[in-house]
């Protein structure tokens, strides 16, 4: 009798047992279907390439070491690998749209314009920056020349006045616009080289003379015919 007794205490446990598993491996398929619901896939965006982190224009010494960046410009240590790995840039294939000259009659400058604006460009005389838009075409052509280097050619910018003429030069054509001001702003505040909505032209260079510690900023706007 006891051995019954004792065989069917066994089997009930063995039921319960066998029913609080099936039951636990419910619910965790629930929690799973639960979870799955929940659990969004996170919209991957993209991340923006860095295009600039400071303005073209500065002397740097005569070269773009980066002792002398650090030096004159005031480039944080974190972001000098970065402005290391970005001096290096492809020039594309010259267009008839881009610009090959500028005069500047107030100031008695006539100088070549080359693309790009790193210091093998401006050795040459004004670069245009990268992606800037051209002579004529709505958005901001952005210019850049030394003030104590290299011919000095933006060396008297500070000279302008509202109303000024700069006359840019394609290969086609010429395009003239008018001062509307400059200022003088800090070395990463390449803001000023963003895009406009209309045909708008941006002038940078160092400043002051031989301290080269901010940039002088001309904007002007095209003379429509």
């Amino acid at each position: 009798m006891f051995n019954q007794i004792l065989r069917f205490v066994e089997g009930v446990i063995l039921i319960v047992l066998i029913a609080m598993i099936g039951y636990g491996g419910i619910l965790m398929s629930n929690l799973n279907k639960a979870s799955k619901l929940d659990w969004v896939s996170p919209t991957l965006t993209a991340t923006p390439l860095i295009q600039s982190l400071i303005l073209p224009g500065g002397s740097a010494s005569k070269d773009y070491s980066l002792e002398s960046q650090k030096n004159i410009k005031g480039i944080p240590t974190h972001l000098q690998p970065v402005i290391q790995s970005s001096l290096k840039v492809s020039i594309p294939t010259p267009t008839v749209q881009q610009a090959i000259r500028i005069q500047i009659p107030a100031l008695n400058i006539d100088a070549p314009i080359v693309l790009g604006d790193e210091l093998e460009q401006l050795k040459k005389g004004v670069g245009q920056h990268l992606g800037s838009a051209n002579p004529g075409e709505i958005g901001n052509l952005v210019l850049s020349g030394h003030n104590d280097t290299y011919g000095e050619v933006f060396r008297y910018l500070d000279r302008l006045k509202s109303g000024d003429k700069i006359i840019i030069y394609t290969f086609t054509r010429s395009f003239t616009y008018i001062v509307a001001d400059w200022t003088l702003v800090e070395p990463f505040q390449v803001e000023v080289m963003d895009p406009t909505s209309y045909e708008s032209i941006t002038l940078i260079s160092c400043y002051p003379y031989l301290v080269d510690n901010q940039r002088i900023i001309v904007k002007g706007f095209l003379q429509k015919s």
